[in-house]
């Protein structure tokens, strides 16, 4: 088990797992990406994707710390853990503050909190990395992730048709704002690992 490996309910009362992204979660990955659905291939990657390269599934589940970190989410069906979403975030070299972000739930997982919890997470960790700030690029029509972004206190500007938002990161979760997406934050934030995954 890897050391931040927490099991919560979601609000649905389906079990979740929370982890680190592994290098040998490639074909976990691409199961992930064959039940999206092209209009979340188009949300996650700002076009549609057909399939996913080696190389770009080895860039998703290869974790430099420093410089990129991802964490997935698998939910329990029928006794089996299934990959339902990851987060990640990209620092680039020599930017020590501001990280680019995304985060992507397979469709029939979508509408039970995983997603905010997954991005608390990243957040969470993203914050003990040194990262203040978290960049995202938004489909215009991507209202699920719109409105998480501007609970969360996030800046955002139009350009070319995406949205560019910049969400400030606390060490204290009691400063996000007083939304249901920001007490969502909070307890992700407040998820302690299972005890024996240390």
């Amino acid at each position: 088990m890897d050391r931040r490996t927490i099991s919560l309910t979601l609000k649905d009362g389906s079990r979740a797992v929370i982890r680190d992204v592994r290098a040998e979660d490639g074909p976990a990955l691409l199961r992930g990406f064959a039940e999206l659905s092209p209009q979340s291939r188009v949300f996650r990657f700002l076009h549609y994707v057909e399939r996913l390269s080696d190389a770009e599934v080895a860039r998703y589940t290869t974790v430099d710390r420093p410089h990129h970190e991802a964490i997935g989410a698998l939910v329990e069906v029928r006794g089996q853990e299934i990959p339902a979403g990851i987060a990640h975030f990209f620092r680039a070299r020599g930017a020590c503050e501001r990280a680019e972000m995304a985060l992507t739930v397979i469709d029939r997982f979508q509408g039970r909190g995983l997603g905010v919890v997954l991005l608390g997470r990243l957040m969470h960790v993203a914050v003990g990395r040194g990262v203040r700030q978290f960049d995202a690029l938004v489909h215009v029509r991507n209202e699920g992730m719109i409105h998480i972004l501007r609970k969360l206190g996030s800046t955002e500007r139009i350009e070319e048709g995406i949205r560019i938002f910049r969400l400030p990161l606390h060490s204290d979760p009691a400063d996000y704002p007083k939304t249901s997406v920001g007490d969502a934050v909070r307890r992700a934030y407040a998820l302690a690992p299972d005890a024996r995954a240390a």
